[in-house]
């Protein structure tokens, strides 16, 4: 196999992920309420985020054959390859029900748990993040860094929950303990708010219970950006490790004091 070129090929994910947003922002136009099935508890999905996984695998499969895939609606799989891609179609399906922003395409190529380039599109906002290993982060084609606020009383951070109940300590006393120390907003999409932390907009997002189609993109858009991403014991190796704290390296500590002290 020949060494692989991360620009051209972050390239033609570039295009490949603004094809299928505007699939996205079509369908949104058409589906009805009876086609919506719920996978678990408040955990939505449609025929359009099959479809779009479909499309986007038909063509990674065109643009990188020798790699495996792990996707959130099961459209194909990884069998032992030595890359992978990671996908979800729709990050924030209940936000896209609902024709809220935000929502996003997330898509990224990883080799064990070390991501080589991520794409992240907001069709709604006509937003392109991206990156490729060590290289810079993008939106739009303009380099992007993450914040410069230092304290926890300056931060907007943004905070997800898990779809069920989960050893995450007692939610309302951590989201207590928190917006006490900092302004704290929950939108619904994990990849869309973590690429809001790389172009500066949120100091920090943080998350429970996270699946690598959620975080695997977005996280090497803000380590390029000169963000931070660990879990919230701080290992960096965290894809697949489910917990996750993304911030402009900053506040990094002060936050994951505060996660860890209710999921050891």
């Amino acid at each position: 196999m020949e060494a692989l070129d991360l620009n051209r090929l972050c390239a033609r994910v570039r295009t490949l992920a603004l094809e299928v947003g505007e699939f996205l922002k079509e369908e949104r136009m058409k589906f009805i309420f009876e086609d919506i099935e719920e996978k678990g508890k408040n955990n939505f999905v449609t025929y359009v985020d099959r479809e779009a996984e479909r499309r986007i695998v038909v063509n990674l499969h065109r643009f990188f054959p020798e790699a495996g895939y792990i996707t959130e609606e099961g459209t194909a799989s990884t069998h032992g390859e030595m890359y992978a891609w990671i996908v979800d179609p729709i990050d924030g399906t209940t936000n896209y029900i609902h024709n809220a922003a935000p929502y996003c395409i997330s898509i990224a190529l990883v080799k064990g748990s070390e991501t080589l380039l991520g794409v992240v599109y907001l069709p709604q906002e006509d937003e392109l993040y991206y990156a490729v290993k060590d290289g810079m982060a993008y939106l739009n084609d303009e380099v992007i860094t993450v914040s410069s606020f230092a304290t926890l009383p300056e931060a907007y951070v943004g905070f997800g929950t898990p779809y069920i109940d989960q050893p995450f300590g007692n939610m309302p006393e951590i989201w207590a303990e928190l917006s006490k120390k900092c302004s704290i907003r929950c939108k619904g999409s994990a990849a869309a708010e973590t690429c809001q932390v790389a172009k500066g907009t949120a100091d920090a997002y943080i998350h429970n219970q996270l699946s690598p189609w959620d975080m695997a993109a977005a996280l090497l858009i803000v380590r390029n950006a000169g963000g931070k991403v660990t879990d919230f014991k701080g290992t960096e190796d965290c894809l697949f490790g489910r917990t996750f704290i993304a911030s402009n390296k900053l506040i990094h500590a002060d936050l994951q004091e505060i996660m860890f002290k209710y999921h050891p």
